[in-house]
């Protein structure tokens, strides 16, 4: 798996299977992410209270179980204050907990980087037509809990859809999972660890811009070969053939039968975009219709033919052409290749009798162009 964007939503069960560690751990390695404008996080108030729900209630379920362990089989640690572990005795209440806790929170939340969307654009009617036929994320017994749920993944998918960009959705819930898979915007992780891995090694990748920009290339071959072909059947073919000026007529019809890369060179590359010069190698057939004047009446007397037959000649031909062509990838990633910039160093193409043979020949043909 690949990168295939930078744009992040992440549940509230993720979070909490690294335990709300903010500044620690793998939240520290987001939080890095986020100030290094290696990605972009997507959230909203409805994740925020979640979050801030799951800390109070955690943070007073630990101040409970401390409790009961220090009036029950802790008592012995009240002898041994030149421990660090006394300190359980001190006085803490739950809002310390969460106080401590939610402060590393507001500050993740602080980073530019992060952006709290609005779900009041969300279209009311977009999530109850979801509900009602059982689409994700409504597709557990428990359906009716899923409205917040559904509210924010319209919210997050929407910001993405009008940024033309996809995101990506981690969480471990069946519900949000099955929303990502049914949704072309969006591409579901199940833990912030598979999107750190994923972002860390295609910056590591970039680290050797002319390999990173190859690779890419070569995730494009195809398309820059369909593109050449489809340029060279619309230009215009001139042929070169001994004893013929070049006409535009002479080449009745065109075919491109194949066409290779046989070089391309590097001219200019950065983290996200690359340029090279190519050289293509082009297989194709074109017909000719050549003057035949062995065979077109003379008039002696006003010195000039009454008019030209033409000679139909079918040959194969191996050419090469040049290009330039300049491929983006924004934000350095992969997923986002395109061709930016496509052009031929020549705007009329030759056809010469090297690498040519000829496969078919009608001296006379059935019609006269002149009749």
């Amino acid at each position: 798996m690949e990168l295939e964007t930078r744009l992040v939503f992440i549940d509230t069960c993720a979070y909490k299977n690294k335990n709300f560690q903010f500044g620690d751990h793998t939240l520290l390695k987001l939080q890095n992410l986020l100030e290094e404008d290696k990605i972009q996080l997507l959230i909203t108030d409805i994740t925020i209270k979640e979050i801030e729900g799951h800390l109070l209630k955690m943070s007073a379920s630990a101040i409970k179980k401390l409790k009961d362990y220090i009036h029950a089989d802790g008592k012995i640690l009240r002898a041994t204050p030149e421990l660090t572990i006394h300190s359980i005795f001190d006085s803490i209440t739950k809002h310390d907990i969460y106080n401590s806790i939610n402060s590393k929170f507001n500050e993740f939340l602080d980073s530019p980087r992060v952006e709290n969307v609005s779900i009041k654009d969300v279209n009311p009617e977009v999530v109850f037509n979801k509900y009602f036929l059982n689409e994700p994320p409504f597709i557990s017994e428990a359906k009716k809990h899923e409205f917040p749920d559904a509210f924010v993944l319209e919210a997050v998918k929407d910001v993405a859809k009008s940024r033309l960009l996809k995101i990506y959705i981690i969480s471990t819930d069946g519900d949000m999972k099955a929303y990502a898979e049914n949704d072309e915007n969006c591409i579901h992780l199940s833990s912030i660890d598979e999107l750190v891995d994923l972002v860390l090694r295609n910056d590591q990748e970039l680290l050797e811009p002319i390999t990173f920009a190859d690779s890419v290339f070569l995730s494009l071959e195809g398309e820059i070969k369909q593109r050449a072909k489809d340029i060279l059947s619309e230009s215009q073919f001139e042929a070169e053939f001994e004893g013929f000026e070049y006409l535009d007529e002479e080449v009745y019809e065109l075919e491109i039968d194949k066409i290779d890369i046989s070089n391309k060179t590097l001219i200019e590359v950065s983290n996200e975009s690359a340029e090279y010069e190519l050289e293509f190698e082009v297989e194709l057939t074109a017909t000719y219709m050549l003057p035949d004047y062995d065979n077109s009446p003379w008039d002696p007397e006003d010195k000039v033919y009454v008019f030209l037959r033409k000679h139909e000649i079918t040959k194969t031909h191996k050419q090469k052409y040049s290009a330039n062509i300049e491929i983006s990838y924004s934000e350095g990633i992969k997923a986002h290749a395109e061709i930016f910039d496509f052009q031929f160093q020549d705007s009329v193409f030759i056809l010469n009798e090297k690498n040519s043979e000829i496969i078919a020949e009608n001296p006379y043909p059935a019609y006269d162009p002149y009749e």
